[in-house]
């Protein structure tokens, strides 16, 4: 499997990014007995999906041109489990009302597709493991957020200033040929930075959508995006089913039970098993392979299809159990090296995560990363 350069490859058109999710939600304006939901839009939202999974165009920075394929192939199930498997009026309330009209509809569905998580919905998934109380204020909220915000810009910004130098840690030597010690650490350090960079824009999300005097919504609908790390992580099972962001649960699990459906029984368990992982694995490779690396996306393949193996093991031997932590965080250090030494080698980790580093300028003089 291999990646062309970025030099041969087109500018990214700026409608591009959008075209999927602006299709998704022009076909959930439909009924959802309208059979151009599957069989008009669902194409156009593939041919869509796959002009950003071609590696035909590039916006010339690894990092975002990873966010957008995976996001794209994310839309993408997503649109499949919508528009095909599980189309979201029948299965979820509340329902958007009959007599609402096209705009009271659009609101639901905007509601909907902002709400992977379905926080704020009722339906047969698992709710997120972390809630807001019902008892706490905006203004309450709203300092929680902003003092958690400064802290995650903060973190970034060194964790940034430390990879992204001209010499970075983590290319020289490289990750894969660095002492134990060091790999460990530095594996740590890539995992702390993906936890970071996901958790501030919806950090700043929630603070944007219940502060602002319009207010979008309560502080109620922005439950914490991961689990406890002292709860949840006490097994590989609970560190990716409560612990993890749980963004892709809901798609997932619909659509594993689906696919199990038809599946001869025998396989019935190994497969809920496997296929979440499996389509995680999908996401992210769809990513992966847009780095200009010459085997973009296999690391991501093992990472996550190795995964499923680990959970399995600990059922087996009773490890979560008897070990708790140590087993879990030696089987991600043994397995991350696949997924972030990709990463390093493709560059994302080269590209600043910050528009405005104040640890680099207080440290070396530059306020703005360069790069």
């Amino acid at each position: 499997m291999s990646s062309p350069s970025s030099s041969s490859r087109s500018p990214l058109p700026p409608y591009l990014p959008l075209l999927p999710s602006t299709l998704l939600f022009l076909a959930l304006l439909l009924p959802p007995c309208s059979l151009l939901r599957p069989s008009l839009f669902l194409p156009l939202i593939l041919v869509a999906s796959l002009a950003l999974l071609s590696n035909t165009y590039t916006t010339a920075n690894p990092k975002l041109d990873y966010t957008l394929a995976a996001s794209s192939m994310y839309t993408l199930l997503r649109a499949v489990e919508l528009l095909l498997v599980a189309p979201p009026e029948l299965g979820l309330t509340p329902r958007p009302h009959e007599r609402a009209g096209v705009w009271g509809k659009a609101k639901w569905v905007v509601r909907l597709l902002c709400s992977p998580r379905l926080v704020g919905f009722d339906s047969t998934s698992r709710r997120p493991a972390m809630f807001i109380s019902k008892s706490i204020t905006r203004s309450a909220f709203v300092r929680s957020r902003l003092a958690r915000l400064l802290a995650l810009y903060l973190a970034l910004d060194a964790l940034s200033t430390y990879t992204s130098s001209p010499r970075s840690p983590f290319s020289h030597p490289p990750l894969p040929l660095q002492p134990p010690h060091m790999r460990i650490a530095h594996l740590a350090l890539c995992g702390l930075t993906a936890y970071t960079f996901i958790l501030l824009p919806y950090t700043l999300l929630s603070l944007l959508a219940v502060s602002l005097p319009v207010r979008i919504s309560a502080p109620q609908e922005w439950p914490d995006f991961f689990g406890s790390l002292t709860e949840d992580t006490a097994s590989l099972a609970t560190f990716w089913g409560r612990f993890w962001h749980q963004t892709f649960r809901r798609p997932f699990l619909v659509l594993t039970r689906s696919f199990v459906a038809h599946a001869p029984r025998a396989l019935e368990l190994p497969l809920r098993l496997i296929t979440p992982f499996a389509l995680s694995a999908l996401v992210h490779v769809a990513g992966a392979r847009t780095l200009p690396i010459p085997t973009a996306g296999a690391g991501a393949a093992k990472f996550f299809l190795a995964q499923p193996l680990g959970i399995a093991l600990e059922r087996a031997l009773g490890l979560g159990s008897k070990t708790g932590r140590a087993w879990v965080a030696l089987w991600l250090v043994g397995t991350a090296g696949w997924l972030f030494d990709e990463f390093v080698e493709g560059g994302v980790w080269d590209v600043p995560k910050v528009p405005l580093s104040f640890v680099g300028g207080l440290w070396k003089g530059e306020w703005i990363p360069k790069g």
